[in-house]
């Protein structure tokens, strides 16, 4: 069975629960990558290279002691060398990463994805989300996300959307409405540029993390989800959230993606009718 089948998602609900527990695994794993880039770029270290080590006395984490969540309720949350705490954001980070990989899974099953089309839906959202969540644990140790970054990020997000006709964002007005068979690339790098500057501007008293979260989210799924993002960020920032709760709250557009695709067509259908 070719490795991409594993999204093929026949109407098996043995086969759904398969497919989301490797998006969660994968999520996990993720998540323990992202707790490297949390702990290492702050202090100007690689994240390319080198073994993981105890913060308390230095030693080299072993492989089998350094497996996403598990490892840590085995170790009843201590290093196996020096017995020193290690802190729970790790498995939580780790965990959370899992089940917002598990859910975006979820949701393209619920939509009735199939094949290397929701694969490639599941893994563009996935990215999108996790690079969110990376930049929110950044800006929590009071790392400041660079604008070479974030535009990268907004570019490759542009790209995507253009060339991967899974990950075409929402068009950018009802007229266009018709192209959701068949995207064409020029709508979509519209819908991704119309995103990203939306996203910008309707985050921009929030700042930080929170508006280049945005902007990206914007130009990945459309003006609509940048939009949704900015409110969740504007909701943040009502509660008196830290600008890393603030960015992280953007995630809620990501996850709400495929209901927000519901109504923007729902919306579309009713003024073209």
């Amino acid at each position: 069975m070719p490795v991409l089948d594993f999204v093929a998602w026949p109407p098996s609900p043995g086969a759904a629960v398969s497919a989301v527990g490797c998006a969660v695994a994968a999520g996990g794993m993720v998540g323990s990558f992202l707790n490297v880039v949390a702990h290492r770029v702050p202090r100007g270290e690689t994240v390319v290279g080198g073994r993981s080590r105890c913060p308390a006395c230095g030693s080299t984490i072993r492989p089998w002691n350094n497996v996403p969540v598990v490892s840590w309720l085995l170790l009843r949350g201590r290093c196996r060398d020096c017995g020193a705490p290690i802190s729970a954001r790790y498995p939580l980070v780790e965990a959370g990463c899992g089940v917002l990989s598990g859910i975006l899974a979820a949701a393209e099953i619920a939509a009735g994805g199939s094949g290397d089309a929701a694969l490639a839906a599941w893994g563009g959202h996935s990215a999108l989300a996790l690079v969110v969540v990376a930049w929110s644990l950044l800006a929590e140790r009071g790392h400041v996300v660079s604008r070479t970054a974030v535009g990268t990020a907004a570019a490759l997000a542009t790209l995507a959307a253009a060339t991967v006709p899974a990950l075409a964002p929402l068009p950018a007005c009802c007229r266009c409405h018709g192209w959701a068979a068949s995207p064409p690339w020029t709508g979509c790098l519209l819908a991704s540029i119309t995103g990203c500057g939306a996203g910008r501007l309707a985050a921009a008293p929030v700042g930080g993390p929170a508006q280049a979260a945005c902007c990206v989210v914007g130009a990945a799924l459309g003006w609509q989800a940048a939009c949704l993002a900015a409110v969740a960020a504007w909701a943040g920032r009502s509660a008196r959230m830290s600008a890393a709760a603030r960015s992280l709250a953007t995630v809620a557009a990501i996850v709400g993606w495929q209901p927000l695709t519901w109504a923007w067509n729902a919306v579309c259908r009713f003024l073209l009718s």
